[in-house]
């Protein structure tokens, strides 16, 4: 009995040494340890709100469907700034948007990107209320046409590359996933 006294007063003065040098935190108690996991689980999401707020506000993250006007932009095409007419030679890359009402509900919407004054993508979106039905993308000699299904899900491509080889790929859904790319080139063969 005298030995169990012993250890328990050891262990006693072990937990108050380990206290004095490490604070709280040291001592065995669940308790804390929960505080200090709930505490670090909130700090992490409130670390990932604020960058995705900083991402958002600095244009990190793409930004589609701007308004049409002029833009600050860079290789993404993301728009960043709107500027005026007389600062496209300030900025390397330069978003132009434009939009052109359709037949009913359909617009045409032109982006057009430079690089340093010279064009480097062009993209031309047909919408039918909100929607993209078609795409037709311009970039660096390769020309592509996108189609997307009624729920907005990118059904066809066809690409169109520098070297004058036409290639079709269709998409396959399950629901809201893609299961299947099918690719073929210019003859129809997969």
């Amino acid at each position: 009995m005298c030995g169990e006294l012993d250890r328990s007063a050891g262990k006693r003065e072990l937990r108050r040494r380990r206290a004095a040098a490490f604070g709280p935190l040291a001592g065995p108690s669940s308790r804390v340890r929960r505080v200090v996991r709930r505490r670090a689980s909130g700090s992490s999401m409130v670390a990932f709100l604020g960058a995705l707020v900083i991402g958002a506000v600095l244009g990190v993250l793409p930004v589609r469907g701007a308004d049409p006007g002029l833009y600050r932009s860079n290789a993404a095409g993301m728009a960043l700034e709107t500027i005026g007419e007389g600062a496209r030679e300030e900025h390397t890359y330069v978003l132009e948007v434009d939009e052109e009402p359709g037949n009913a509900d359909s617009v045409r919407r032109v982006e057009r990107l430079t690089r340093k004054g010279e064009p480097y993508r062009l993209v031309e979106a047909y919408l039918i209320e909100g929607r993209t039905e078609r795409e037709v993308i311009e970039e660096m000699g390769e020309r592509r046409v996108r189609h997307f299904d009624d729920e907005g899900r990118l059904a066809e491509e066809e690409i169109e590359g520098r070297d004058g080889e036409t290639e079709y790929v269709t998409y396959r859904y399950d629901g809201t996933r893609r299961i299947e790319r099918i690719v073929a080139d210019g003859e129809g063969k997969e």
